[in-house]
């Protein structure tokens, strides 16, 4: 049984760039790929509603043998999406489940298929024809007395597409062509073919798409600057670190560095556990570690161990002293430790270090807003603004200063001038408010709600708290834990939520996210700067 369809796409530019200058560097296909998930991601969701019942039938007759064994396997790239998935659809179905890729199965199937085992063995591929691929299936019809097959391909004419083709123990879902990816390393493939089996499997439903679709939309938006300052610090080395399914994120992100940068930048992965043993000793001081926190509670517990942290900075500091990354760094941890004192020293150095850096100017307006001089936060954003106009939330930054000296007006003037969407209707209803003007403020926070509720959770509490609604402002910090929003790390040093401080509900909620003044003070974190 082979279902699926290939649909037209437009091909959109990457956020940052034109055309022209990403053929010239020979990057188009990737960039095109890289940019037209959101929209991808909706015709595979339309796919796989269409082909729901066929799949369904398919997936259910198998199911419902409690014995089954689910097998999820590919090759590189195609490996990782099982890796992605097997802890959520195992707790989903109930059944073993198993990622091995498919060079392990060919080359050890007596090790990894049981033949007395009735198995689902599902098969992720770009193109199908990797010989392994096609071995894979033909092995396992040869160790199990019952096997079933289930291929994800974005290639209808690949040799495993036609392996199977009309087998009647096999289903093959063929996505859409633009996920075929025609760049040398996998994108939109990889994440397509994630998405449909969570779909097909049932761990997400259809309603899950559109929104992920709009946030990655809106992280586009933001994508190439935050690249650009992450580029312009000369990294030499990267780690991704996530747990449970997001270990093999993290593999995947590794196996991108290494591809897209034809080795020289050498990238690796482990969980956040693991790599504080022996791993760890990779870093140096031109390491860039990327971290992927969980949505799980106790498991985010782990992925944001404070006094792991603050341990490790004290340790990259011994080593290079007068690294500005690592005490720029090192400033971001110590104001959300709420040493104030300390991260705008270190925040200082930074930007006397390096003048000409507008994100040393950026994190040293956060450490002035945090301890409420309100005026140098001011100066330290237009010095970003000159070095680069283009600053998403510098305006916005401005904006809210110039709310809390009572210049409701000038606000206003600055907020409408941010161009990033996302953080102007953040800021908005909040001038609004000062300004007196209820119907607009409250006609551009629904906005913002209904735009940005999924990855804005922590500032619609503040906005919120800023407009006197304490009932709601717990409401959207609550969500705000459930989305794992980043933000919650600094919420005991936002002047914005002083409205809720002597609130009964201010302490217990701090607290359970870690953040009471005796939970960080109890934090043993001490940076000294260079002589």
């Amino acid at each position: 049984m082979t279902v699926g369809a290939n649909l037209p796409l437009a091909a959109p530019v990457f956020p940052g760039r034109t055309i022209e200058e990403l053929e010239a560097s020979g990057a188009a296909w990737t960039a095109r790929e890289i940019a037209q998930q959101p929209e991808v991601w909706r015709q595979v969701a339309a796919l796989v509603e269409r082909e729901r019942p066929a799949v369904e039938r398919f997936l259910a007759t198998r199911l419902a043998n409690p014995s089954l064994r689910i097998v999820l396997t590919g090759a590189g790239t195609s490996a990782f999406v099982g890796a992605c998935l097997a802890p959520a659809l195992g707790v989903h179905t109930g059944r073993r489940l198993d990622a091995v890729p498919t060079t392990d199965l060919v080359s050890g199937p007596q090790v990894h298929l049981q033949r007395k085992m009735p198995t689902l063995l599902v098969s992720f591929a770009r193109s199908g024809n990797s010989p392994e691929s096609v071995a894979a299936i033909d092995l396992a019809e040869q160790a199990l007395d019952h096997a079933a097959h289930f291929v994800i391909t974005c290639n209808p004419d690949g040799a495993l597409a036609r392996r199977v083709a009309g087998w009647r123990n096999a289903c093959v879902l063929i996505l859409p062509d633009a996920t075929n990816d025609r760049g040398f390393a996998m994108t939109s493939s990889f994440s397509s073919m994630v998405l449909v089996a969570a779909l097909a499997f049932g761990v997400l439903g259809p309603d899950a798409v559109p929104r992920l679709a709009r946030a990655c939309e809106r992280a586009m938006s933001r994508v190439h600057a935050l690249a650009q300052e992450l580029v312009a610090r000369r990294f030499e080395r990267v780690v991704f670190l996530g747990s449970n399914g997001l270990r093999g994120l993290a593999a995947e992100a590794a196996l991108k560095m290494l591809e897209l940068t034809d080795g020289r930048t050498v990238a690796t992965s482990d969980s956040v556990l693991g790599f504080r043993h022996g791993p760890k000793t990779v870093i140096n001081d031109r390491t860039l570690v990327v971290v992927l926190p969980s949505n799980d509670g106790y498991t985010r517990a782990y992925d944001r161990d404070l006094p792991t942290a603050a341990r490790q900075y004290e340790h990259a500091l011994a080593l290079d002293p007068a690294s500005a990354d690592i005490i720029g760094g090192a400033a971001i941890l110590a104001r959300g430790l709420g040493r104030l004192d300390m991260a705008l020293a270190l925040d200082e150095y930074v930007a006397a270090r390096d003048p000409v850096d507008p994100t040393s100017y950026f994190n040293l307006a956060a450490s002035y807003h945090s301890v409420g001089r309100m005026d140098d936060s001011i100066a330290s954003l237009r010095k970003a603004l000159v070095l680069s106009p283009d600053r998403i939330g510098a305006h916005f930054g401005i904006g809210v200063e110039l709310m809390r000296k009572g210049d409701g007006a000038g606000a206003l003037a600055e907020m409408e001038q941010e161009a990033e969407e996302g953080w102007r209707l953040i800021g908005l209803p909040m001038i609004y408010h000062v300004l007196r003007r209820k119907a607009e403020s409250d006609a551009t926070l629904a906005e913002l709600i209904s735009k940005y509720e999924s990855d804005s959770a922590y500032n619609i509490a503040y906005v919120f708290a800023v407009r006197g609604e304490a009932d709601q402002a717990f409401e959207w910090l609550d969500k705000a834990i459930a989305s794992n929003d980043p933000g919650i790390t600094e919420i005991a040093v936002e002047p914005l939520f002083a409205s809720l401080h002597d609130d009964p509900r201010w302490m217990p909620f701090v607290r359970k996210v870690g953040r009471a003044p005796e939970q960080l003070a109890a934090i043993d974190f001490e940076v000294a700067l260079p002589k």
